[in-house]
């Protein structure tokens, strides 16, 4: 498959920005716990016991309205994640993304910048197909790893669920082990 390429320029301020936020840290790994369907997020409790695994910082990211979704990730991590939920744009998002080890997220929007940076995308995935909305190339790009249940129901592209097992059956130690080369 020929490789295609997303060049994103960030900017020397968005750059600072992000320094000033992350001052440090050192090398760490963005977390994005939200995603627009609810459906489509991993259990906010499993977020926070995968940042407790993780060796290096974890950087929670989210805007205004994934306040609450990011609360719940640093009470179940016990606080050991640092919340920027809200005070990175889209260029500062872009520039912390550029500097993580590695990216943990559902399918949204910041998985795509990810893939598109070339930083290597644990990506999320339940009610949605990873084949129509994936990180461009995840089945070629082995810094692309999807993860997803095996249900016979998926993908449903459902918005509500009451049992969104889907989410829920992907298992920590699985990301965590995914993620592990990266570190």
């Amino acid at each position: 498959m020929e490789s295609i390429a997303f060049p994103l320029v960030i900017g020397r301020s968005a750059n600072e920005k992000v320094s000033s936020l992350t001052g440090g840290l050192g090398e760490y790994i963005v977390i994005v716990p939200s995603a627009r369907w609810e459906t489509k997020r991993w259990p906010a409790e499993n977020f926070g016991r995968l940042i407790s695994k993780l060796p290096l910082p974890c950087v929670i990211t989210g805007n205004n309205a994934d306040r609450h979704v990011v609360q719940q990730v640093l009470t179940a991590s016990k606080n050991k994640g640092v919340d920027l939920c809200g005070r990175t744009g889209l260029r500062e998002l872009t520039a912390l993304i550029a500097g993580a080890k590695a990216v943990i997220s559902n399918d949204s929007g910041p998985m795509h910048i990810a893939a598109a940076l070339g930083i290597p995308v644990i990506a999320l995935f339940g009610p949605t197909d990873p084949d129509k909305t994936g990180p461009y190339g995840w089945r070629h790009n082995r810094d692309l790893k999807v993860l997803s249940s095996s249900l016979h129901c998926i993908p449903c592209f459902r918005k509500k669920c009451k049992a969104p097992e889907c989410m829920s059956g992907i298992k920590v130690d699985a990301v965590f082990e995914a993620v592990k080369e990266y570190l």
